[in-house]
């Protein structure tokens, strides 16, 4: 069997017709009745060989199918398993079938090899290798022939893979592969070589995701195109082989869609930037075209609104704005709440417009050269009061981003780099933060990275632009401590090991009634269900800047994937989400809810109190949640909560156990 008699056989399956003309056939296919004739003896020889000679018949001209599922599937999927000793591989199949295999191989491959593996004479050989050299040639790569070692190709990883891509495009096997049934032999040799059946399913869920989540759709010829690429980076990772990609020779293809799957391909698939990048070059070759959904009224379309304008503020602050979660739900809120505005003539008065323009007037500049995105995404006009609200909801998710980032403090001593270290050994002996020692002032000047340091810690009077200096001891006595803390105050600091100094110590009792306050507990709270109550007594946190929006994000994150883990006693749920998720100052909130609610938790549901725990990951304050957790779980602590009349009561629980 060959190509063409494959093309045969499969156009008589497919027809659905129980008699077939040769006539019709001979138009189907493109070629000669006398040809059909001679394929046709070569399929009723295999239909026999297999045991199926009654599937197909010849009749005076005509092509009789008996079309019994049954027995068309088993004669499907034997085509598509027939070997190469039964398949005759045409000159151009021959060609690409070497290519490729020089392409995923980084060792000699001996034209011996070749000529056993396609049954084909010493002359074919030769013939089809003077062909593979000319392809090579025409695309600039390197090919060696050696007599005694074989033949290899001298090119990057980068350009092999592009040759895999284009050769299997060329064959048109994508289509053949994801489109036709039965699949031409050599097509699905080629697919089972490369392992695209190992990774189509995976890759296709993550593309439906990205669809579903940028309102975005590919046809299906762009989005098999999609996953075979995909595919492809990922055979040749799991081979061993990395891509090794300059971002100044591949051109981005970059758009809403493809900056959303590129995150999911790192993040599922764990491809690296090198292929991220290679991925958008070759999406860029085949011009994959998106169709999107732009009904403005549409959420989901608005939502994809919103990712194009962050791309485009990604640029400008060089901060990736997609991985605040928190943003893009306010954001997206306050978009629909202010398309719908615009809608109705409804215009807004920003009283803060002029302080917000004159102090971050830099950043007003930004938004508002980049708002065009949203303006004609919506077909609508954004006066600068809502411009200037936009804004605060970037400066606040930078403010976000900046508290996540550790402080750097430069140290200066006029004395030394010994002298220098020693400081720095004390300070990063009380605070997490970065330190970078410089021997000499103009040292500092000539730094590139001076946007980095926060604050200048010297030794020797010193003044800098735009930079806060603290002149100290080299031996730190407290005040400078404490000079220190305030000066970095604004960032996230908690505080070194346990060998601090005692202006920062805070032990026993102490702590735990620095984590309490009577205002942050409330009784007979009504709510519907889990969710809400997560959210109110996470909210008596928020509005008192203890905790940031995204801890309480978390919190409901936690309990959704991992189940009600935080019901700890029968009635009572301790919740909580990770130090690093958002926690501004060790601090706990309790709620009494008016009617419990089931957190899914059999013989422990309804829940009628929540303590909300956001503390530091020290030991001291590890110990301080142990006490805590051992007076909740009291047998006598539910019962006196539910009889509580006042807060004030509740609070005291705590300390007289």
């Amino acid at each position: 069997m060959n190509k063409q008699t494959f093309n045969v056989l499969r156009e008589i399956i497919i027809s659905g017709d129980n008699v077939i003309t040769i006539d019709k056939l001979s138009d189907k296919i493109n070629v000669s009745k006398r040809m059909i004739y001679n394929y046709y003896k070569d399929i009723e020889f295999y239909c026999a060989m297999i045991g199926l000679n009654d599937v197909i018949s010849f009749d005076n001209g005509k092509i009789i199918v008996n079309h019994d599922r049954e027995k068309i599937d088993y004669l499907s999927g034997s085509i598509e398993s027939v070997g190469f000793s039964q398949y005759r591989l045409d000159a151009d199949e021959r060609k690409n079938m070497i290519i490729i295999s020089l392409a995923t191989c980084y060792e000699p491959i001996k034209i011996e090899y070749f000529q056993e593996s396609l049954f084909i004479s010493k002359n074919t050989i030769n013939t089809d290798i003077k062909n593979v050299k000319e392809y090579f040639n025409s695309v600039g790569v390197g090919f060696e022939k050696n007599k005694k070692n074989g033949l290899l190709l001298n090119c990057s990883e980068a350009k092999r893979t592009e040759i895999i891509i284009d050769v299997i495009n060329s064959m048109d096997a994508i289509d053949e592969y994801y489109l036709q049934s039965p699949i031409n032999p050599c097509i699905s040799y080629l697919m089972n070589y490369l392992k695209i059946n190992k990774y189509r399913y995976s890759v296709g869920k993550i593309i439906k995701e990205t669809e579903d989540e940028t309102n975005c759709k590919l046809s299906d010829y762009y989005y098999f195109k999609a996953v075979f690429i995909i595919s492809i980076l990922l055979s040749r990772m799991e081979n061993g082989f990395v891509l090794k990609c300059s971002l100044g020779q591949l051109k981005e293809h970059k758009n809403i869609f493809t900056e959303v799957l590129s995150e999911k391909m790192k993040d599922q698939l764990n491809i690296t930037d090198d292929g991220i990048r290679f991925f958008h070059y070759v999406l860029s070759k085949f011009r994959i075209k998106i169709q999107v959904n732009n009904k403005a009224d549409n959420p989901k379309y608005i939502n994809t609104i919103i990712h194009e304008f962050l791309l485009k503020l990604n640029e400008s602050y060089k901060v990736n704005f997609y991985a605040d979660k928190v943003l893009l739900e306010y954001l997206n809120a306050h978009i629909i709440a202010c398309y719908h505005r615009v809608l109705l003539n409804e215009s807004i008065d920003n009283p803060y417009l002029k302080q917000i323009h004159d102090k971050y007037s830099k950043d007003y500049e930004i938004i508002k050269s980049n708002i065009y995105v949203i303006e004609n995404g919506l077909n609508i006009s954004l006066n600068d009061g809502e411009i200037a609200y936009i804004l605060l909801h970037i400066l606040t998710a930078l403010e976000r981003y900046r508290q996540q980032k550790l402080p750097t403090i430069a140290l200066i001593c006029g004395s030394g780099m010994a002298t220098g270290n020693f400081v720095a050994v004390q300070i990063k002996k009380h605070f997490k933060c970065n330190t970078v020692v410089f021997s000499a002032i103009h040292d500092i000047d000539q730094t590139e990275n001076l946007d980095d340091i926060d604050l200048i810690v010297s030794t020797i009077p010193l003044q800098m632009k735009n930079i806060d200096v603290l002149v100290v001891n080299a031996v730190l006595q407290e005040k400078d401590f404490n000079n220190i803390y305030n000066k970095l105050n604004k960032y996230k600091i908690i505080e070194g090991n346990e060998e601090q100094s005692e202006h920062f110590e805070l032990t026993g009792l102490d702590i735990i009634r620095s984590l309490f306050d009577v205002n942050r507990i409330e009784l007979d709270l009504e709510v519907s269900d889990w969710k809400e109550a997560i959210i109110k007594v996470g909210e008596k946190l928020l509005w008192e800047q203890m905790i940031t929006p995204n801890y309480i994000h978390q919190m409901i994150n936690l309990m959704q994937k991992n189940g009600p883990y935080m019901v700890i006693a029968p009635h009572i749920a301790l919740v909580h989400a990770a130090p690093g998720d958002g926690v501004i100052k060790p601090a706990i909130a309790i709620v009494r809810l008016k009617h419990g609610v089931s957190f899914g938790k059999e013989g422990f549901d309804p829940v009628n109190i929540l303590v909300c725990c956001a503390i530091e990951d020290s030991p001291k304050y590890m110990n301080a949640l142990m006490r805590i957790m051992s007076i909740v779980k009291h047998p006598l602590f539910l019962e006196k909560v539910l009889a509580a009349k006042k807060a004030q009561e509740v609070y005291d629980l705590f300390f007289n156990y």
